[in-house]
């Protein structure tokens, strides 16, 4: 079989897969995002070894995640925004110290050097985007208090997760961190800021205004402007995700171009997560798992238990409702997809900065309290599959609040 046609066989597979998963999936009424990570165990490498090359997927699978920050900042009015990171702020910054003491401390009583002590716990304080805004219906997302808490956490926290891989990345080319290297970094937002206005004022917005009604031009300019951002940030040394996040922020203000380009480039985000989220699955050496398998899931206890009663007691204690606290808290309980980045990036040296056995702990963490955390929040919580159950009006039975 020639490799184009190997390609095309293993996204047909992929995508049959992925129907079938997600039927069951929907019936049990979980996330289908666990769909996808299941399939991807099955198909994978260390499965039915039906894909091996999982890397270009995974590649792949991140303009989902670059497209979902883009229409995440299509609904965010700026101001808010701002305000909203202000107001979250200490929270998020608490919880992560508290996180990382707790996870050094139980590093250490598993035998974990510091070092790796401390990236595992420098990976648990960082919750998934993708996770937490997927499986938010979207009229909480944008309306709700808790959706504003929720945006405002997790964009903190992926600029936190950025620095520490900025740190790392140093590290990883033998350079360090020096005062250029923060130099760039305090200056790389700013540059982001400015040429989004400019480019949305004297290029987008004129565009868009005159060529609104032809609905497949605005698509291709809404994945222009969001793939350059996305760029323009990964060129400054932050990341495409926060580049794309500025993208769609600039433009929120023009709600009939902002909806046309939310309505064409939602099925196209879902295709590139669906890839994603396989890739995270079909990237998982489950066989080699068994001598981590105890650390794996005492971080992952931290991970799913701990920084949801942390997160909840800081939202308490700054005045919020328990009933939004509690779900902001458990909406945040599980790792992230930057958990892998760090793993990955750290094992990526020459010496290692991360041992082998804590490179899976943190892997088996992160796929762990995926799941987990998917598997509560659909049981608990309204997602967007019940929502759309109850528009339509088949209401099945949902654990109360």
């Amino acid at each position: 079989m020639g490799s184009e046609q190997q390609i095309i066989f293993v996204i047909f597979s992929v995508f049959i897969g992925a129907v079938i998963f997600s039927t069951i999936a929907i019936f049990l009424r979980q996330s289908l995002l666990v769909a996808y990570i299941l399939l991807g165990l099955f198909l994978g490498p260390y499965g039915a070894q039906l894909v091996s090359h999982v890397d270009t997927f995974s590649h792949i699978g991140q303009i989902g995640i670059i497209f979902l920050l883009f229409l995440v900042g299509i609904d965010m009015d700026p101001r808010e925004l701002a305000a909203s990171i202000k107001q979250v702020s200490f929270m998020t910054i608490g919880a992560s110290i508290s996180l990382i003491g707790l996870g050094i401390a139980i590093g250490h009583i598993l035998h974990f050097d510091f070092r790796d002590s401390l990236l595992i716990s420098v990976a648990i304080i960082f919750s998934s985007t993708v996770i937490g805004l997927k499986l938010m219906p979207s009229h909480d997302l944008f309306h709700t208090r808790r959706g504003d808490l929720m945006v405002g956490i997790l964009l903190l926290q992926d600029l936190l997760a950025i620095f520490a891989l900025f740190l790392l990345n140093g590290a990883r080319t033998g350079d360090g961190l020096n005062w250029q290297d923060l130099v760039a970094a305090g200056v790389g937002m700013p540059t982001l800021l400015i040429a989004a206005v400019v480019g949305k004022q004297l290029l987008i917005r004129p565009l868009a205004r005159y060529f609104w009604h032809i609905k497949e031009y605005v698509f291709i300019l809404s994945i222009a402007w969001c793939l350059s951002m996305a760029e323009f940030g990964s060129f400054l040394g932050l990341s495409d995700g926060v580049g794309a996040f500025v993208a769609g922020v600039t433009i929120a203000s023009n709600s009939r171009t902002a909806g046309l380009m939310r309505e064409r480039l939602n099925p196209l985000r879902d295709f590139f997560l669906i890839l994603f989220f396989f890739s995270v699955g079909a990237g998982f050496n489950y066989h080699a798992m068994e001598e981590v398998l105890l650390p794996g899931l005492v971080f992952c206890a931290l991970a799913i238990i701990m920084k949801p009663l942390l997160f909840w007691g800081l939202l308490k204690w700054r005045g919020e409702s328990s009933a939004d606290a509690k779900e902001v808290g458990f909406r945040l309980g599980q790792g992230s997809e930057f958990s892998l980045l760090i793993a990955g990036l750290a094992a990526d040296v020459a010496p290692r900065l991360i041992s082998i056995r804590a490179e899976y702990t943190i892997e088996l963490m992160t796929l762990v309290s995926f799941i987990l955390s998917c598997f509560y929040i659909t049981r608990r919580y309204p997602t967007p599959i019940v929502q759309r159950e109850e528009e339509s009006g088949h209401h099945l039975p949902r654990d109360k609040h």
